[in-house]
């Protein structure tokens, strides 16, 4: 979880993620914004959203990601696991990005089926396996 989120886990398909003083709930799908994240061993799988499908990092300015599995997610637009837009240092480690896919209708439009760093210029990646992803 962020270090700014609060889950609660009574109903294993919602949860409500406290994120810089804004309530957001959704079928497991979390969109940071504006926000330090640290997210380690969780397991995100089979969401769908607009753009990233699994996590969306909209001007977070600082985000480790350690030993997490987002897998089987599709987004719309962009990405279809993990989406940094405006997000300028992000640390990915031994996490697992697989199987999820951009499935964007008409073309004209790029998109990513793993990971997308979006005007997001200072990224790190050390030892993850991003495998099977596709955009449609």
């Amino acid at each position: 979880m962020s270090e700014h989120s609060e889950a609660t886990r009574s109903n294993p398909h919602r949860m409500k993620f406290f994120i810089g003083g804004v309530l957001f709930a959704a079928a497991v799908i979390v969109l940071v914004i504006s926000a330090t994240t640290t997210m380690s061993n969780n397991q995100v799988l089979s969401n769908t959203a607009t753009s990233g499908g699994g996590l969306y990092f909209y001007n977070s300015a600082y985000t480790t990601l350690t030993g997490n599995i987002i897998n089987n997610n599709t987004g719309w637009y962009k990405a279809g696991g993990l989406y940094f837009y405006n997000s300028p240092t992000a640390t990915l480690t031994a996490n697992t990005v697989s199987n999820n896919v951009a499935n964007a209708p008409g073309g004209g439009q790029k998109h990513f089926g793993g990971v997308l760093f979006d005007e997001s210029d200072n990224a790190t990646l050390i030892g993850n396996t991003i495998s099977g992803n596709r955009a449609a």
